[in-house]
């Protein structure tokens, strides 16, 4: 499915630049196909990444509005990531509200659905997703961050042990608050006007998260 996910990506990739700079389309999805990222996420490492970003490219070519919505909120219940993506892909000048809720009401009440209908704990469900919230961290690995940074003065015991738990135990949280941040900034930015604009927010958003 991953695989299948990043080909349908790399003919979504394709129409998407079709519309504004036809000559570039079949290099981007060339570029999209061969990257050595694209196969190691799906191929090597086998997530499944690319299906959730499939329907955050789905929401790009949807019209703003309530379709655009749909897909985000589609998007975040493949895989959480798209979340950050909510602000910029839902926002619009009419309903922007109703979209807001759309985009983040389809995640949350489908996976309260999925979680019903198997039986599961609530209080499981409630772990499960405080773990995520921090795993951007990877407290149990190494982060391909900044965090990275702190991770190996800790190697080379540059700061006392005690100290780099405290921070991790928090840490793993800063992405949210910063995320909002970029997002209401790039908002201010960039606005929602055209695809261009939207495009820029969620480049600043990705990094932001990333970083």
């Amino acid at each position: 499915p991953s695989i299948l996910a990043d080909v349908l990506m790399a003919f979504l990739l394709f129409a998407y630049v079709k519309r504004d700079k036809p000559e570039l389309a079949k290099k981007v999805l060339a570029l999209w196909i061969f990257s050595p990222i694209t196969i190691i996420v799906s191929a090597i490492w086998g997530t499944f990444d690319s299906m959730a970003m499939l329907f955050v490219m789905l929401a790009l070519l949807a019209p703003a509005g309530r379709t655009r919505s749909v897909y985000d909120g589609i998007a975040t219940f493949v895989k959480s990531i798209p979340v950050i993506y909510l602000l910029p892909l839902s926002y619009d000048r009419e309903r922007r509200w109703t979209n807001f809720a759309v985009a983040l009401g389809i995640p949350v009440l489908s996976t309260l659905v999925v979680v019903s209908l198997a039986g599961w704990p609530m209080t499981g469900q409630q772990y499960t997703v405080l773990t995520t919230l921090a795993n951007t961290l990877h407290v149990y690995g190494f982060p391909l961050s900044l965090w990275g940074t702190w991770v190996y003065l800790n190697t080379l015991s540059a700061i006392p042990f005690s100290t780099f738990q405290g921070v991790l135990s928090w840490g793993g949280y800063v992405w949210i608050p910063a995320v909002v941040v970029a997002s209401l900034a790039a908002r201010r930015w960039f606005g929602s006007g055209s695809d261009r604009r939207i495009v820029q927010s969620l480049l600043v958003i990705t990094l932001t998260f990333l970083l």
